[in-house]
């Protein structure tokens, strides 16, 4: 009995507003299964499947999101830190909402009555215990 191996799909995908000699990235596929990363948000790509010699091209777009950098992109809703500075939300039209993080950081309360202690919540924030209430 003569097995074959057969070859497995390979996809590939680039913005649609790329540069035109940019090149395909390519992704690995797994069982007939490909997962594409890093794609940014609110923007169109084309996609090449390429399956024993037979290729297709689609255009996909992605959902609406922000971008914080290069390679990280929230989507709508979705919250996130910035450092321990501030939490922020991605809303529409790729913004973001951003607000303190902690209402206290490490040192922020010099009164000796008081005794900084973790935020089991947060590890970049304190709670302080002074005496008679705690803050």
């Amino acid at each position: 009995m003569k097995t074959e191996e057969i070859p497995q799909a390979s996809v590939m995908y680039k913005p649609v507003k790329s540069n035109p000699t940019e090149g395909w990235m390519n992704t690995e596929t797994q069982n007939s299964m490909a997962k594409i990363q890093d794609l940014k948000p609110n923007t169109e790509y084309f996609v090449k499947v390429d399956e024993n010699g037979e290729q297709e091209v689609v255009i996909i777009k992605t959902k609406d999101g922000c971008v914080t950098d290069e390679a990280t992109s929230y989507g709508l809703g979705e919250t996130f830190h910035m450092g321990c500075e501030q939490t922020c939300t991605c809303m529409e039209n790729g913004k973001s909402e951003c607000r303190e993080r902690c209402h206290f950081r490490p040192g922020s309360i010099s009164d000796p009555s008081c005794q900084e202690i973790p935020d089991e919540d947060d590890v970049c924030c304190v709670k302080y215990r002074c005496k008679g209430n705690d803050v």
